[in-house]
């Protein structure tokens, strides 16, 4: 749910996957089988989202009634997205993101410690909360919230406390 990734993602720090597939290169992308468990597709570095697109939907097509189950996604073109994440927005959410919108930050990403100064009354912790697109200012000494920053939504604009958007901060 980090950054809003829906499709599975490895956390290979030991490299067992990599050596298994025997990657030479970063960024890689493995495409398996799902009924073999084998890759059908190794793409190495950046810029394979054509190619990538492109074998889905082939590679979708054909499993799709080679397994005969119901549909587990849907493959939706950049140009739709904005569409059906208007429709989504008025969607129940899961279980798992109620939870995780309901904690005071999600996926907190960086912290930046601000010394006592003059104009300052107190220490201050600068956090960004990545996942709720905000930055939240905490007086150290009372741990108090001191200013939120951003209004939650993905975005790029500059403005107020309450206006500004980030994206992942």
């Amino acid at each position: 749910m980090k950054y809003e990734i829906k499709h599975p993602v490895i956390n290979d720090d030991r490299m067992i996957v990599w050596r298994g597939c025997e990657r030479r290169s970063w960024p890689s992308q493995i495409v398996v089988s799902p009924k073999t468990q084998i890759p059908i597709l190794i793409l190495h570095g950046e810029g394979q989202r054509n190619m990538l697109d492109i074998f889905l939907s082939v590679a979708y097509d054909f499993y799709y009634d080679a397994l005969n189950h119901k549909r587990t996604f849907k493959i939706i073109p950049e140009e739709h997205k904005q569409q059906v994440e208007e429709q989504q927005a008025v969607m129940p959410l899961s279980k798992e993101i109620k939870n995780a919108r309901t904690q005071n930050l999600r996926y907190p990403g960086k912290v930046l410690a601000i010394e006592r100064q003059d104009h300052l009354e107190s220490n201050l912790l600068v956090i960004s909360d990545s996942a709720n697109n905000r930055v939240i200012v905490i007086n150290e000494e009372t741990m108090e919230c001191e200013a939120t920053i951003g209004n939650g939504k993905v975005g790029l604009v500059d403005g107020s406390y309450s206006e500004v958007q980030f994206h992942f901060p």
